[in-house]
């Protein structure tokens, strides 16, 4: 972890830092979502945290953390929203070779 990264979650202690297939994200501590996805579902309720919490069934402490996360840290989510909108069928074929279509 790097001291950006470790100061970042000593201020949002719900975010944790990963290697992935696409670099190093924040992720939510405790799950298996990178902070993009679950903008991806509050974006679906409005941003409002009560009801994506709800929808997660995580507490709303940890979804209203990882919201001030990202409203904090906007470009490194439009970064990797950006990365998710550009997958298409030929990239997916690439990332999975031995899938089945």
């Amino acid at each position: 972890m790097s001291i950006e990264e470790a100061l970042r979650h000593e201020e949002f202690p719900e975010i944790d830092f990963r290697d992935s297939s696409r670099g190093r994200q924040a992720y939510v501590v405790g799950s298996s979502m990178a902070v993009w996805e679950v903008l991806m579902v509050a974006e679906t309720y409005a941003l409002d945290a009560r009801t994506t919490a709800e929808h997660l069934e995580w507490p709303l402490r940890r979804v209203e953390g990882v919201m001030a996360y990202i409203r904090a840290h906007p470009e490194d989510i439009t970064a990797a929203l950006a990365e998710n909108d550009a997958v298409n069928e030929e990239e997916l074929r690439r990332r999975l070779p031995n899938a089945r279509w």
